[in-house]
């Protein structure tokens, strides 16, 4: 069995986040997304702005856990804000964890790896996730970073981040919430992933990624690539178009999450 789930958000709820995130082009990634797993012979899902809250993605992976056994494959894609809280957990170096900015609140990276440890033994995850990483290095280099950027740049390749003060201010609205699930991971114990995982992100934890008009760069490079499906390279191949198309800020990383992993990255993308 084949799944793909695709996350979009052009925007998040203004009352939570206290601004206007508005993005041009991750509702667009979503759907480049679903077309390239329908290519390889996924069954795709497709969550867009306000559909795509902390309780739908969660349920989805919650229920893709239970559908998807040996043998069977999961295509996750995130295009949308990136954002950093305090750690919680003080499982991160830098005191900060990272974040998928959602339509009603932040999903830390704590709890996307719960649910993917949920996965069964022999199932393959490929996830890709189109939004800035920034934890490991100091705040006031990420906010020269950003106005670097800005300043370079017009309204169609602004940053999909927020600065920490914006993500703190949207966790204050939602903090009972978020804590509360944290709070039954912790009760799990440690994690131990049966599945084997790739991360693609969009660029390292110390640089930002762009939106843009018609995809965000990330995504626009890895589509290009892509050749309307006739890339036939591996994960490692992949990774190394990237770095090539991707200018030096802005800079994806591939990550696996166990050893096993390791072989996984060989494969071709997405194949069989």
């Amino acid at each position: 069995m084949r799944r793909s789930l695709h996350i979009g958000l052009n925007n998040f709820d203004p009352a939570v986040y206290g601004q206007d995130g508005t993005l041009l082009a991750c509702e667009a990634d979503a759907a480049s997304m679903r077309t390239v797993a329908i290519g390889r012979g996924f069954e795709p899902s497709v969550l867009l702005t306000k559909a795509a809250t902390v309780s739908s993605v969660l349920t989805e992976l919650k229920e893709l856990s239970q559908t998807l056994g040996d043998g069977d494959f999961l295509f996750l894609t995130y295009s949308g804000h990136g954002g950093q809280v305090e750690d919680a957990s003080g499982d991160e170096p830098d005191r900060l964890d990272e974040t998928w900015c959602l339509y009603d609140g932040h999903l830390v990276d704590d709890e996307i790896e719960s649910a993917l440890a949920d996965f069964a033994v022999g199932v393959r995850i490929f996830v890709l996730s189109d939004s800035c990483h920034s934890g490991s290095v100091t705040r006031a280099a990420v906010e020269a970073a950003d106005r670097a950027i800005v300043k370079a740049a017009d309204r169609t390749n602004r940053p999909k981040r927020l600065t920490l003060e914006e993500s703190m201010r949207a966790l204050e609205v939602t903090r009972d919430l978020v804590t509360s699930r944290l709070e039954q991971i912790a009760k799990r114990g440690p994690l131990e992933p049966q599945a084997d995982l790739i991360l693609i992100s969009g660029c390292r934890d110390d640089q930002l990624s762009l939106d843009g008009t018609n995809n965000g760069a990330f995504t626009a490079a890895l589509l290009d690539l892509w050749s309307d499906g006739a890339y036939a390279g591996s994960y490692n191949d992949l990774i190394e178009g990237l770095l090539a198309k991707l200018p030096h800020t802005q800079q994806p990383e591939l990550l696996p999450n166990s050893a096993a992993s390791r072989g996984f990255v060989r494969e071709q993308v997405l194949s069989n």
